[in-house]
């Protein structure tokens, strides 16, 4: 498993490598060389409500809901990956 992780500014393009933690995720990371404070995509939080909604019950889906909902993450990470690789071209 690979812990370290070179994280890219892109206000003021400073690379840094960093130690991911192993115990949490991390959402928001301050850049050294010009204090902007990064964050996680609105998309992967923009999830965690679908999910909510249809693990409590409220809503009474079938295997194919959740298929669906598997497939739009995991289509929109791809999209997500692909972008940022064509307008920085620096992650690999």
């Amino acid at each position: 498993m690979i812990l370290e992780s070179v994280i890219t500014c892109p206000h003021c393009a400073i690379a840094k490598s960093e130690a991911m933690p192993t115990d949490a995720c991390q959402f928001f990371y301050t850049c050294t060389g010009c204090g902007a404070t990064l964050h996680t995509a609105p998309y992967y939080l923009a999830m965690i409500a679908p999910v909510l909604v249809l693990a409590s019950g409220v809503v009474s889906v079938d295997f194919y809901a959740w298929l669906s909902l598997a497939v739009l993450i995991l289509g929109g990470s791809t999209i997500i990956w692909w972008a940022t690789e064509r307008a920085w071209g620096k992650f690999s």
